[in-house]
């Protein structure tokens, strides 16, 4: 049986045929299945959920409590792991579990996060990393290391795949099998039974294993073992999970972590969650119901995107990294362009630019290239002379009751902006958004209609002095942005993603799948295209004995190392029986920027 996270949403199957406006409607649709629940499985706001939650985040205090009573000589060490977006969030809620982190926790507690391919895939996948078992354990037991520490381990894989976090979970339990002294938990969003079975490459082990193995441990420590895997449904763009796995992810997280830190001795925890749940609820209506003002962004960066422009986000602080993270994920969704999508941080109130604002673990990355520069001063000196009407620019405002600044943090922007172009001929499409809007939109009155503003009103916005809803809010509609934009720019077949980066085992075999499913080919002839793509044999040329055997990793090697492109478009021109050489193939794709459009010829010439 198919995994849920993995299967198409029958509420957008027609995707790619429906306006921006619609689109935003479709995406209100399938998040509301994040608070609603999906068909007969159980929930996020079921009762067995709630629990599950709520024992975990009781046994998280009691952990806490008894590090403190030891004057420091015990202490906790929560981290939160996992790979591509799942990694992401983990760093994006150590960050915020910082910030909850009160004085009498200080020398007790400690954050971590660690992701696969460590801080150089927060900006970009790293081939391979999901599966690399060495590394995974190398990362764990570097955590373990650690004198006089309890772990309290959260391992995020949204569709119970990742090898990177069943790796560090089948380490933690041997490691633990007769103490139990540490906490460890796997948060997904799929049934068990529904786990990946594919036995995971250079090991005797399946995911499924794994999972199994934490289940049968819950049932003898049941205070130190959890499994939370609520199911929200398929994502609105099959398999994307950056979506609403994504945000039921942050919501978990932020739910277990905020709670668990709280300084409240008499807090209900049970209670407690069902308000944030309710109040994340509202935000997400609230959200929504700026449906008309949301829509022109995703036109706009459909328009970007389509005509070789590109897509810019500048954000302060936590917002600022929450398009940093949607930028990231823009290239192994939809094969974009390194630099079709980007984000940027600006200087923080303290003074902090680029990845010391970020505060990830291993510093500024920016001397790597040009991907990883991501500093205000960057946008100013090297992307403001580049800028065309052709490009769309995202500025978010800052909000004011957290960080007690204005728009100001804005204003070099924009005013660098207006000297670049007195005329206002070749100024980008700008558009401001606002958690609320605090002051008379400046921009408007310097730039006419080349400016829009979005005032989202939102019912709740911080937990505990942390923008959580407002970065809830910012989620959603950055989401629905490059999602609808790359839609718009023809990178969507449906409701499926049809030029998904080949960087690991798991997107192998979706990979395969979208062929098969496209086209309605088998498995074998599925598998057989692909590879033709990926090595550019053509379909009179019989696929070698050494490489239609090969393990999974040995293509993906050729991939990277080659800088192959547009896999699976070729892959499904060849499936088609109208192509019959990838490079030809290849070379209609970088003609026609429209995947979408030369996919639907091939149909109807099928047909």
């Amino acid at each position: 049986m198919q995994a849920i996270t993995e299967t198409p949403n029958e509420l957008t199957t027609g995707l790619d045929s429906v306006s921006p406006l619609e689109m935003i409607r479709l995406f209100r649709q399938t998040d509301g299945q994040i608070f609603s629940g999906y068909r007969h499985h159980s929930g996020l706001n079921d009762n067995d959920s709630i629990q599950t939650l709520t024992n975990m985040i009781e046994s998280i205090r009691d952990l806490i409590h008894q590090s403190c009573r030891s004057d420091g000589k015990k202490t906790v060490d929560i981290v939160v792991a996992g790979a591509g977006t799942s990694g992401r969030l983990a760093f994006f809620l150590a960050n915020s579990a910082r910030r909850w982190s009160t004085p009498h926790l200080t020398n007790n507690v400690n954050y971590h996060y660690l992701i696969a391919g460590g801080d150089r895939a927060l900006t970009v996948g790293i081939e391979g990393a999901e599966d690399d078992l060495v590394r995974a354990v190398t990362d764990i037991d570097a955590i373990l290391a650690r004198p006089n520490s309890t772990v309290v381990y959260i391992g995020v894989t949204c569709g119970l795949s990742a090898p990177y976090v069943a790796g560090q979970i089948d380490r933690l339990l041997s490691c633990d099998s007769s103490s139990q002294r540490h906490i460890i938990s796997l948060m997904g969003f799929n049934p068990i039974e529904l786990a990946r079975v594919n036995p995971i490459e250079k090991w005797d082990k399946s995911f499924a294993d794994v999972a199994r193995a934490l289940e049968q441990s819950a049932r003898t420590a049941p205070t130190k073992r959890f499994i939370i895997n609520p199911v929200v449904g398929p994502e609105p763009l099959t398999g994307s999970t950056r979506m609403k796995s994504g945000s039921a992810t942050k919501i978990l997280l932020e739910l277990i972590l905020s709670i668990s830190m709280s300084s409240n001795p008499d807090i209900d925890v049970y209670a407690t969650i069902i308000n944030r749940l309710n109040e994340y609820e509202q935000v997400c209506r609230a959200t929504y119901r700026h449906e008309d003002t949301i829509a022109p962004l995703v036109a706009a960066a459909g328009h970007s995107l389509l005509s070789g422009g590109h897509v810019y986000y500048l954000g302060q602080d936590s917002l600022g990294v929450v398009g940093f993270v949607d930028a990231s994920e823009t290239v192994p969704t939809f094969g974009a362009g390194a630099f079709d999508v980007r984000g940027f941080i600006l200087d923080s109130a303290d003074g902090k630019s680029g990845w010391m604002a970020m505060q990830n673990a291993d510093g500024d990355h920016s001397h790597i290239s040009e991907e990883y520069c991501i500093s205000q001063a960057h946008f100013q000196d090297k992307i403001i002379p580049t800028l065309t009407s052709r490009d769309t620019v995202i500025l978010i405002a800052p909000p004011v009751a957290v960080g007690g600044i204005d728009l100001i943090a804005l204003a070099p922007i924009v005013t660098a902006i207006i000297k670049r172009d007195q005329t206002y001929d070749n100024i980008p499409s700008i558009h401001l958004i606002m958690f609320p809007a605090t002051n008379p939109p400046f921009t408007q009155l310097v730039l006419g209609n080349k400016t829009t503003n979005i005032n989202i009103q939102l019912p709740f916005k911080e937990i505990d002095g942390v923008p959580s809803y407002i970065e809830m809010s910012l989620k959603w509609i950055l989401n629905a942005v490059t999602t609808g934009g790359f839609v718009l720019a023809g990178k969507v077949f449906g409701n499926r993603m049809i030029d998904l980066g080949l960087t690991n085992n798991k997107l192998y075999y979706r990979s395969c799948g979208i062929v098969a499913k496209l086209f309605g080919v088998d498995d074998n002839t599925a598998r057989q295209c692909l590879l033709r793509s990926v090595y550019s044999l053509d379909k009179d040329t019989p696929v070698p004995a050494d490489i239609d055997t090969a393990p999974v990793y040995k293509h993906i090697e050729h991939a990277e190392r080659n800088n192959i492109t547009h896999i699976i478009p070729v892959a499904l021109l060849l499936a088609s029986g109208h192509f019959q050489s990838p490079s030809a193939a290849r070379e209609l794709l970088r003609q026609t920027p429209s995947i979408r459009k030369i996919l639907n010829d091939a149909m109807a010439k099928s047909s």
